[in-house]
């Protein structure tokens, strides 16, 4: 397991940056896809502690929240369920666009959550529905799921510490099927790679990366940070175009 892909990897899945457009920035291309997919793990891992006060609530109670789970799973399904059609679209026709393009419009979305202060909303099925559409255009190679997901969260009236959770939590399904899928696709002769200590020792690392850059970046956007992300992709979007 490439330690340098598997880093890079958790970095830019637990920040709103894209990975797959800085795999595609660093020319990580050639890395198999189900090696990126198996790389999910400790992103989920990270999530769900980063997630665990919010959903520790939730099952300690559960006849308190009854009407809360009903709206979560409902709603979720919904989002799911649009996400899929469209990744797969994006994948099976294999649309051109431009690393560059994608930063710069992640970049936009992340300056735009400033001009959300006003607005207030629920969790719906509606914002399900927006959700659902984001997550799936996330496939394309520099937009960040974990961005466009926050953003129209705050766009739909969440507000920040919500909108943040939510976006991670409509994750969690997606990550841990494409995880699943990796592992399940794996070749014979690779197998051995999961009994190498060395491969346990770097996923282990990486998961307490994650845990704190999710941490970090939870704490960023809740207190309406978010444009340090955005500046930071319109540099790269220059570097992009000048170098092309």
């Amino acid at each position: 397991m490439s330690l340098r892909v598997l880093i890079l990897q958790i970095i830019t899945e637990s920040l709103p940056i894209s990975s797959s457009g800085h795999c595609a920035l660093l020319e990580m291309c050639h890395v198999p896809q189900r090696l990126l997919w198996i790389m999910h793990i400790p992103t989920l891992l990270a999530m769900g502690i980063v997630l665990l006060p919010r959903w520790n609530i939730l099952l300690r109670y559960p006849q308190r929240t009854t009407q809360q789970w009903i709206h979560l799973v409902t709603y979720g399904c919904v989002t799911e369920l649009l996400t899929v059609p469209i990744y797969c679209m994006i994948r099976h026709y294999e649309l051109h666009f431009s690393v560059a393009c994608g930063f710069g419009i992640t970049a936009i979305l992340l300056w735009s959550v400033s001009f959300t202060e006003h607005l207030r909303g629920t969790w719906s099925l509606s914002t399900a529905c927006a959700l659902g559409c984001a997550q799936g255009i996330a496939a394309l190679p520099g937009i960040s799921r974990l961005g466009i997901t926050y953003v129209v969260g705050r766009w739909c009236g969440l507000q920040p510490r919500q909108a943040f959770d939510m976006a991670c939590s409509v994750a969690v399904p997606i990550f841990a099927a494409a995880a699943v899928y990796g592992l399940y696709t794996i070749p014979p002769h690779e197998l051995g790679v999961l009994s190498d200590p060395t491969s346990w020792i770097a996923l282990c690392i990486a998961t307490v990366c994650g845990i704190a850059l999710l941490y970090l970046c939870r704490q960023i956007v809740i207190r309406g940070y978010a444009w340090i992300f955005s500046c930071y992709l319109i540099m790269v979007t220059l570097f992009l175009l000048v170098r092309n």
